[in-house]
């Protein structure tokens, strides 16, 4: 009889476990394949997340003061905050890659309404794709193409 319910029970959290993609169509294009493949699994797996992050990681906390631009700014493995596939995904947000040259991705996630986003940029080495640089939301100038 516990069988019989097993098995449903375990069909239905399989089903509901099923991971959404984190990039859209849209914003997979003119990405190279093996980023694509790396940028989903980076947001699904905390593991993988931090052994591809280069610590201490360059970029910038929300809202750096002078000193701490001046200074320069890491961030540490053990304040790292895991980033989610989820984020900045909604309706309040664009995001926007670049490829300015072969194994490098940079990426901008903007607020729509306002002027402020987050800067991440990747670069693909022997063994794999790596986060090398990540800004917190600041402000950010958007330049027109």
């Amino acid at each position: 009889m516990i069988k019989f319910f097993i098995f449903p029970l375990s069909l239905i959290l399989l089903i509901s476990c099923k991971r959404t993609p984190v990039l859209r169509e849209a914003e997979k294009e003119g990405l190279p394949v093996d980023f694509i493949s790396f940028y989903e699994k980076f947001h699904q797996d905390s593991a993988y997340q931090m052994a591809h992050i280069t610590f201490p990681l360059d970029g910038f906390p929300s809202q750096p003061d002078s000193v701490t631009i001046a200074q320069g700014f890491h961030w540490t493995a053990d304040k790292w905050v895991m980033h989610k596939g989820s984020m900045y995904v909604d309706s309040l947000f664009t995001r926007e890659f670049e490829v300015p040259m072969p194994g490098l991705v940079s990426e901008t996630i903007l607020q729509k309404d306002v002027p402020y986003g987050i800067y991440r940029r990747f670069y693909r080495r022997d063994d794999g794709w790596y986060l090398i640089f990540y800004s917190d939301m600041n402000r950010i100038q958007k330049t027109e193409k």
